[in-house]
């Protein structure tokens, strides 16, 4: 079955070196005009194959190199984030190199989305600017020409009515794989919070359009490739769920769970909280698992 739930990562030289850039369909770079002048991104490539510097052609691109880079993967989706303020000048000049190229906005570059908008340069804001309620959602698609958007918090119990809205609208819904989509106190704390599994990955798939992990900074391609192959590849993790998701403060037995976790929770509307009704089945599901895990049971799934 082919994966439908593309996959954003950085650029790594190893990849290219040996020609496996196949399963990476949107690469995030840095772009940092302050940095020492490179002349090419050839340049940079010597200079890694040589080992006088790390893998980390991902960060602090000059501009030469990065209009090298957009003509290098003319068919690759390339989100760019400037590292000291998005300008907008710059930002429609690579524009004019390649259309696959999209803006990647932090919290300090807000006012920066109007003149975006206004340009028809495409932009999402990042992970720290989740949207987790109706009325935000609806604003930020509404009075911006956003391309994507990272959901958080209660919009993820409405999955299925989110994700046509956000379709409806052009606007793809990314999700960072190993980490809770939560802003609240009680993140990865309560078995209420919005966990994904890497056997949801089919369900997951019909809503998300785009994966990401978080491999720290500096980046570890080493951890990505295990996330990676666990999730797009296995679709399965036998072990404590807690191991590979950073977030998750309480053990849940990934083997011993019940296959349909995940599918009722994204369509339940936070029930338990939203219509003050008695439902634990979250809870029910977690201490089953912990039970069954005791036993060394694990369940199979059909």
């Amino acid at each position: 079955m082919e994966n439908t739930l593309k996959f954003a990562a950085p650029f790594q030289l190893k990849n290219r070196l040996k020609g496996n850039e196949s399963y990476i369909d949107e690469y995030n770079l840095e772009y940092n005009p302050s940095r020492a002048k490179i002349n090419s991104l050839d340049s940079i490539i010597d200079e890694i194959s040589d080992g006088k510097r790390e893998d980390s052609i991902y960060k602090n691109l000059t501009f030469i190199a990065m209009v090298d880079f957009l003509n290098e993967y003319p068919d690759k989706r390339i989100n760019i984030k400037f590292k000291s303020g998005i300008d907008i000048k710059t930002a429609k000049a690579f524009r004019k190199v390649s259309k696959n190229v999209y803006f990647r906005l932090g919290p300090q570059e807000i006012l920066a989305a109007k003149s975006l908008s206004e340009e028809k340069i495409p932009f999402f804001f990042d992970s720290t600017l989740g949207i987790g309620d109706y009325n935000n959602l609806q604003g930020v698609i509404n009075g911006y020409n956003i391309s994507d958007i990272y959901i958080v918090d209660d919009l993820w119990y409405n999955l299925e009515e989110v994700s046509k809205y956000c379709h409806k609208n052009n606007v793809s819904i990314r999700l960072i794989l190993n980490r809770i989509p939560s802003t609240s106190f009680l993140q990865g704390k309560i078995e209420t919070t919005p966990i994904f599994r890497p056997n949801d990955f089919t369900l997951l798939s019909k809503y998300i359009d785009v994966g990401e992990f978080d491999c720290g900074n500096p980046y570890n391609f080493n951890k990505e490739k295990v996330l990676y192959d666990t999730w797009y590849n296995k679709h399965q993790w036998f072990g404590n769920l807690q191991e590979i998701n950073q977030d998750l403060m309480f053990p849940i037995y990934n083997r011993s769970l019940i296959p349909d976790f995940v599918n009722p929770r994204i369509k339940c509307n936070l029930g338990c909280v939203s219509r003050n009704s008695s439902c634990t089945q979250c809870e029910q599901f977690i201490d089953i698992s912990k039970m069954l895990a005791s036993k060394n049971i694990a369940l199979k799934e059909k």
